[in-house]
């Protein structure tokens, strides 16, 4: 048996027939018609589906289904079900959490009666912004439509922006570093998270709102300087970067300033597990330097290459010239390039460290050509505002504004001289037609007296100069025309390209420098962990995109650190799915993860108090990632 159409003006009459032989020759017969399958309501399509399985053919009952599918019937009509739930990507996240007992955890440190269980509330917050940010207005809707609801037994009528609001504002600035403690305990207990180094970094996040006393203008990390905005401070493990303390700064805080504090704390807090810091030379400074030697910590850092000392060190090791191979880099355009590194052991700040040299030919390249790209810029630029001054009064004060703008960043490569003009009078004159038809030799003497004029008029006022000429021109005023005006003070400028500051500035072009205060660590360690500072870069990319901690549309200083929480609490998730991806062997990106398990659907039959619920088929990928967190390849309840 098979399904058969056919075609009547312009529509498909579909029948299901079989083969038969009579004598020599093979007919087919009517087993069931069908007729037009495009108009049907979908009860008549139910009880048609029915007729073909009690034909007993699931090749036929596959067939009828693509046809149905093709004409724009939907899975979920044809299946009879209510609701296809997000379940694969939400479960696992929530699986993940309960594996750190983040609900629990939170439960334990807020007391809270009466109301939705305040450690899932918050989890599912979290989740949210894992998964699917959005606001807390909306996040009803998201979550209705996943498997959360059946999980964690909490109704969707109480996850209102009014509960989520009454959630975040328990979430104080002790009992958040509470939690972040628990947490960080249960991480170590129960994954053995290494401790044995700490990697911190800044950002910062804006908003579109007024400034305060917390919201303020500052450095803008996203290119947003005209918004205010807080800065965030980020201790995470070098293992795939999972954070273990956070900091929320006023938006104009400096870099150099609060890494004491951050450090001090991260010492309070986790000294027994001798951590090594590893930040950026944008935190060093003599003094940070000295507290950090003061609470014994061993550190890891950039050394800002403008630095005496530091350029005494790396002319040092270039003279030395013992630089070893460390790894190979591949460019945009494929071409691969090597670093180079050697060690030198100095006294720096009152102390011995270990200090490494590292030359990139890829990074004295991309220098060279930046700063000659920089200059280039300012000299055509510089060329323009020249041309303006000549041509137009530029005052003072606006040519020093312009020229700043231009030489900003490139201002040591060039020398600029103001001139400036005091005010003067300015005389046109000339013929009129009936002047210039009269005998030119009348005129002699008149032209002559008012070339002298002109000479001289700079230093004379309009007054004089009109007097002068009611003088020279008498009764041949007629034969000209003329206007007197006084031109204001204006500057002009002459500039020149300090051509040896430029071959200077080219001296340290590829190098930059490491310094570890401990001594006995190898080059290569060094140089790894130094570049495992890229962790952090990537843990503040997630947590912009996809996290979408930007922008914080909370006003009141302690609902900001609620949702910068929040984010950090959705950040984890997604980091320790990847290190469960890592450590169980799985090939797999977070990404590809997340997509995979986005297509395990939770299938709703019937309403939600009398339904019916299952998942849908698990194919090998789905099932490994089920495995990775303990989830059952049925349905349970699973919630605690």
């Amino acid at each position: 048996m098979y399904l058969r159409y056919n075609k009547r003006r312009g529509h498909r009459y579909y029948s299901i027939v079989e083969s038969q032989r009579s004598g020599d020759r093979i007919r087919q017969k009517k087993i069931l018609y069908l007729g037009r399958l495009d108009n049907r309501e979908l009860a008549e399509i139910t009880e048609l589906e029915g007729k073909i399985r009690d034909l007993g053919d699931p090749q036929l009952q596959s067939d009828f289904i693509r046809v149905l599918l093709g004409l724009g019937y939907s899975v979920m009509d044809l299946l009879g079900a209510e609701k296809s739930l997000h379940f694969g990507e939400v479960i696992t996240f929530y699986k993940i959490a309960e594996l750190i007992d983040i609900p629990g955890i939170i439960r334990g440190i807020i007391p809270k009666g009466g109301g939705p269980d305040i450690g899932k509330m918050i989890t599912i917050m979290a989740i949210s912004q894992a998964l699917a940010p959005t606001s807390k207005r909306d996040l009803r809707n998201w979550y209705e439509e996943t498997a959360l609801p059946f999980i964690t037994n909490i109704s969707p009528a109480d996850v209102e922006e009014w509960n989520l609001y009454s959630g975040m504002s328990y979430l104080t600035d002790e009992r958040i570093e509470q939690i972040e403690i628990r947490i960080t305990e249960s991480l170590i207990e129960k994954f053995d998270i290494n401790m044995e180094t700490c990697l911190y970094d800044l950002t910062s996040t804006f908003f579109y709102s007024s400034r305060d006393e917390f919201k303020k203008h500052g450095y803008g990390r996203d290119h947003m300087p005209h918004l205010v905005q807080v800065v965030i401070g980020l201790a995470l493990t070098r293992e795939e970067g999972l954070p273990i303390k956070h900091w929320v700064y006023p938006g104009n805080t400096t870099d150099v300033t609060v890494l004491p504090k951050a450090a001090g704390t991260l010492h309070q807090l986790y000294g027994e597990y001798d951590l090594t810091l590893v930040f950026d030379r944008g935190d060093l400074s003599e003094k940070n330097v000295r507290i950090l030697d003061g609470l014994h910590y061993e550190f890891i850092c950039g050394l800002k290459r403008n630095t005496i000392a530091v350029k005494d060190a790396i002319r040092e090791a270039r003279d030395k010239g013992s630089f070893e191979p460390m790894k190979t880099i591949t460019d945009d355009g494929g071409r691969k390039y090597t670093i180079h590194g050697t060690s030198l052991i100095r006294s720096l700040w009152g102390k011995t460290r270990k200090i490494v040299v590292i030359y990139s030919e890829l990074l004295a390249i991309s220098e060279k050509k930046s700063r000659e790209k920089a200059i280039e810029r300012a000299r055509d630029e510089l060329n323009i505002l020249q041309k303006k001054a000549k041509e137009k009064t530029y005052s003072h004060d606006k040519l020093v504004i312009d020229l700043h703008d231009i030489l900003e960043g490139v201002s040591k490569y060039f020398h600029v001289r103001i001139i400036d003009h005091p005010p003067m009078t300015v005389l046109w004159i000339d013929k009129t037609d009936e002047g210039r038809a009269q005998d030119q030799r009348q005129f002699r003497w008149i032209d002559q007296r008012l070339e002298r004029l002109k000479d001289k008029v700079s230093d004379m006022s309009p007054d004089e100069v009109r007097e002068e000429l009611k003088r020279t021109l008498g009764n041949k005023k007629r034969y000209y025309r003329y206007r007197v005006r006084q031109v204001s003070s204006r500057s002009e400028f002459e500039w020149g390209l300090k051509r040896e500051v430029v071959e200077q500035s080219g001296e340290f072009d590829g190098y930059y420098a490491i310094m570890s205060t401990n001594t006995g660590i190898s080059m290569k360690d060094i140089i790894e962990i130094n570049d495992s500072r890229d962790i952090a870069e990537k843990g503040f990319q997630t947590l912009k995109h996809p996290v979408r901690i930007r922008p914080i549309r909370h006003w009141v200083p302690q609902k900001v650190k609620a949702h910068i929480y929040i984010c950090i609490l959705g950040y984890l998730l997604r980091q320790m799915l990847k290190l469960l991806l890592k450590r169980r062997g799985l090939n797999y990106s977070i990404d590809e993860a997340l997509v995979a398990l986005r297509r395990v659907k939770l299938i709703q039959f019937g309403n939600r108090e009398n339904c019916h619920l299952k998942l849908t088929h698990l194919n090998e990928i789905q099932r490994q990632l089920f495995d990775l967190v303990g989830l059952p390849y049925q349905f349970q309840g699973i919630g605690k």
